[in-house]
């Protein structure tokens, strides 16, 4: 440290060898020119140039009084004879030649980096000064550079978790802890800090995973650093909200560190208040400017016994991939379907890539844009109804496509067997779980919308396989030619799979097109911490079946089918080099899938899928498209499958791009924008009506009042973060996700929980600082939110079987529900709301509140 302290003032990195030799040097830079130069590379690690100066605090202690440790510097450095030599050695050449660097914005990283250094001084009559101008320019820093729950805005949920308003927000704590002044405290001014702790409980989904987004998000990044990142979230969390949920993490994740007795026993006390792990209670969701979440089997502790999938929206920058609403899918405690997640030069094509997602491409012209930064995108609706969760997402038009919009339904199968509640321990995303269990099973529709260019490619894959399965028709190779932008070729589309030539081939689509991936096991069958065994553990069972993930692409024929399998070395290039693996052992791979139309001027497609995530058997027995009367052919028209499973059960999915026009399919008829229809053996058994007016079978007619709620906003509160509508909504739920469109711009809210502010007529409160932005003009607070903007939230019913008897209800509208062979009920949106948006229709045609969670209807 001190040998460091000793040079650091000399060391200039724009006399070293690289930067005279070379003009521009790496990344463009002029390092010649002092004012270019942010990072100090010259370290082992540009962001540790702080590193020294930790070291110095910790050691101050033991410096300042050690005569022992100053007689030995005086060998080096004459001048020094004394600890207070020492010490002010130290304070001038590290501590004073650090602020001084970091004030004029050379070889720095951290923007809170003034503060830090200002609190190891701990001096506030010189470092106040210092830290003034920082504090100042915060506000407008953060409500510029940072999102609305204060993450950095670069499109990875791994960089993005450490950078943003938390940072900014312990650092001046910590710089008022040591004699700074309160008037610089950042939580007093925004809540931002405190909501980027929250975000970091947010991201997580399916019970112990997280939102896997852009850079080093791949599937070789376990479980834990969703659990660094909740106690790096619960410390400040608790401090600045008093969170029960942090206060959980910190006793049951982290553990007593150096808090007082008194400071412990509030922690244990808040704690007790949260019954269970809080990344457990996540529900369906939108993470804004992140992504759409559908969670189910959240009555379950155990993640194996969990499923989520979520869509891709929002922007990013700097670390962020061209994933626009990439699709994810988390089945028995895994990625059924995963995000290549790497950085570019890992992986061969590079993960980057829009190519490379679960996604949809639009090619126009000769050649593709490869890595076009994603259009803003966001949810228009997302329903969670037990047991048939659906959301819509749509992006704003792109260079090339004129529509790009995705809907996706995750439909329940079972619940599985063997779950058991779980101790605090085992919750803290920890891999000793029970073992011998059968987890439950869900199953995905996927129904992409596109329109425009000259070609749309479906993308898609599963996870890390080691096998791969297709039932593409007169498959043969492909070519393997150097790398192009070009498409117009299947060879030039597949040429960016450099490193794999063997696994490239194409074939025709039949009218079902199939292809199943399994998921590697054993870490002795890959590389990269990728395996099942890896993931898992010790919850790994040996002996259970294999995963699979298995897509069934309905009324494919006419496609040209093709694959080719991406390659990922860099996880294990030391050990690759060591022993001179080559593939498949030089890392990990997994298979890419793409489902080409036809070239043609401005194609319009609505791609049906549905995936399948299994272990051992499927069980999904067939799944068909079903004929609708006087449809359309565009990207806009309406769909209706029919999926049955093995279980003896038959459903039926119906989405529609135009929620107004009533289709005709055989004996049923529906109006909306989604519906679902299910039987078994002892009959009807669920109906779900979203984004529609009708729904009407032999077994059942759903007729809702409206199809939407919808408002101007004519109001706005920035400090109570309300905005007031000309309509009165009769029923909101808590948590609800709203879309808001203007002019120029669309985004989501979400509704705060009635017990935070008031709900309810035509008053709207959201989430703390949802609606906040900054006038960059004017350097001051404004909504981002109009007057004038649209605000609309799908109206819908979802009812099922109750296994105690009778009907178990949700929704928010007015509502019609006639079962066949019994009388017409009538539910009002005001009834709904009485009951907390969850009613029970008995025998007797009575309604009740339903006592406890309803069962799942299985």
């Amino acid at each position: 440290m001190v040998r460091h302290a000793w040079a650091f003032p000399s060391i200039d990195s724009a006399n070293f060898f690289y930067a005279v030799a070379r003009q521009p040097a790496w990344q463009n830079y002029d390092f010649r020119c002092s004012n270019r130069v942010v990072k100090a590379e010259w370290l082992f690690q540009y962001d540790q140039y702080l590193a020294p100066l930790r070291a110095y605090d910790l050691l101050f202690d033991y410096i300042r009084t050690n005569q022992l440790l100053a007689g030995s510097l005086h060998r080096f450095i004459p001048s020094i004879h004394s600890p207070a030599d020492v010490t002010a050695f130290l304070d001038a050449y590290l501590v004073q030649h650090l602020a001084k660097r970091t004030l004029r914005g050379f070889d720095h990283t951290w923007p809170s980096a003034v503060a830090t250094i200002a609190a190891a001084v701990g001096q506030p009559q010189l470092s106040d000064d210092w830290v003034k101008p920082y504090a100042d320019n915060l506000l407008p820093f953060l409500y510029s550079d940072t999102d609305s729950h204060g993450c950095k805005q670069l499109g990875s949920t791994f960089y993005s978790h450490g950078e943003g308003a938390r940072e900014h927000g312990v650092s001046l704590e910590q710089y008022i802890r040591a004699g700074g002044s309160s008037e610089l405290s950042l939580l007093a001014r925004t809540p931002r800090p405190l909501n980027q702790c929250e975000w970091a409980l947010d991201i997580m989904t399916a019970g112990w995973d997280w939102l896997r987004i852009g850079d080093v998000t791949g599937p070789n990044g376990n479980f834990t650093h969703a659990r660094g990142w909740a106690i790096e979230a619960a410390e400040p969390g608790w401090r600045w909200g008093r969170d029960a949920r942090f206060a959980w993490v910190l006793q049951h994740v982290r553990g007593r560190k150096q808090e007082s007795h008194e400071e412990w026993q509030a922690i244990e006390r808040a704690a007790a208040a949260q019954p269970r792990a809080p990344w457990l209670d996540n529900r369906s969701r939108v993470v804004a400017n992140w992504a759409a979440v559908l969670e189910t089997g959240w009555e379950h502790d155990d993640p194996r016994f969990r499923r989520s999938a979520w869509l891709r929206v929002g922007i990013g920058s700097g670390h962020a991939h061209s994933d626009l609403l990439d699709l994810h899918v988390h089945h028995a405690g895994l990625q059924a379907m995963i995000e290549g997640g790497q950085r570019s030069g890992y992986s061969k094509p590079n993960d980057k890539l829009l190519r490379v997602h679960n996604t949809v491409e639009v090619l126009d012209g000769q050649s593709a844009a490869l890595d076009e930064p994603n259009p803003p995108s966001h949810a228009t609706g997302l329903v969670d109804a037990t047991g048939s969760r659906t959301l819509e997402a749509l992006a704003a038009p792109t260079k090339n496509a004129s529509l790009y919009r995705r809907r996706i339904a995750l439909i329940d199968v079972d619940e599985g067997t063997g779950s058991q509640p779980l101790t605090p321990r085992q919750q803290a995303l920890t891999d000793d779980l029970p073992r011998r269990i059968s987890p439950g099973n869900s199953y995905l529709v996927d129904i992409f919308r596109v329109a425009g260019g000259a070609m749309h490619s479906y993308a898609i894959h599963g996870t890390v396989n080691d096998d791969f399965q297709w039932n593409a028709l007169e498959v043969q190779p492909v070519e393997h030619i150097k790398p192009t932008t070009s498409f117009t070729s299947e060879a030039a589309y597949l040429s960016i799979f450099e490193q794999t030539p063997g696994s490239k081939a194409a074939g025709d689509a039949p009218d079902t097109f199939e292809a199943t991936w399994r998921m590697v096991r054993f870490e002795k069958d890959t590389r990269g911490g990728v395996s099942e065994e890896a993931l898992l553990g010790r919850s790994l069972d040996p002996a259970s079946p294999r995963r699979f993930t298995k897509l069934r692409l309905l009324g494919a024929q006419g496609l040209r089918v093709l694959k080719a399998d991406v390659l990922q070395t860099k996880c294990a290039e030391a050990e690759n080099i060591q022993k001179n693996w080559t593939p498949p052992l030089a890392g990990y791979r997994w298979t890419c899938v793409y489902a080409r139309t036809p070239a043609q001027p401005q194609p319009q497609s609505a791609f049906v899928g549905i995936i399948e995530p299994y272990l051992g058997e499927p069980y999904i027995a067939s799944a068909k498209l079903i004929d609708i009367a006087d449809n359309e052919r565009d990207a806009l028209r309406a769909v209706a499958l029919e999926v049955k499973l093995k279980n003896g059960r038959t459903d039926f999915v119906f989405a529609d791009g135009r929620f107004d026009r009533v289709r005709q399919m055989g004996a049923r008829k529906a109006r909306g924008e989604y519906g679902f229809l299910s039987t078994d053996g002892a009959g009807f058994r669920q109906a779900t009506l979203a984004g529609g007016t009708l729904l009407q079978g032999p077994e059942i007619t759903l007729a809702l009042a409206q199809a939407y709620y919808r408002g101007k906003v004519d109001q706005l509160n920035l400090t109570n973060q309300t905005a007031g509508l000309d309509a009165a909504w009769p029923c909101l739920l808590p948590a609800q996700t709203l879309a808001i469109t203007g002019s120029n711009h669309a985004l989501n809210l979400t509704l705060a929980k009635p017990d935070e502010r008031m709900v309810g007529g035509s008053r709207l409160a959201f989430t703390r600082d949802a609606i906040l932005s900054m006038d960059p003009a004017a350097r001051t607070l404004k909504s981002h939110v109009q007057i004038g903007d649209t605000i609309a939230a799908p109206c819908f019913v979802n009812i099922w079987r109750a296994p105690q008897g009778g009907w178990l209800v949700e929704g928010n509208a007015d509502a019609v529900v006639a079962l066949a062979n019994q009388p017409v009920r009538r539910i009002s949106a005001g009834q709904f709301a009485q009951f907390g948006g969850r009613l029970v229709l008995r025998p007797d045609g009575s309604l009740g509140a339903v006592a406890i969670s309803p069962a799942p209807p299985f």
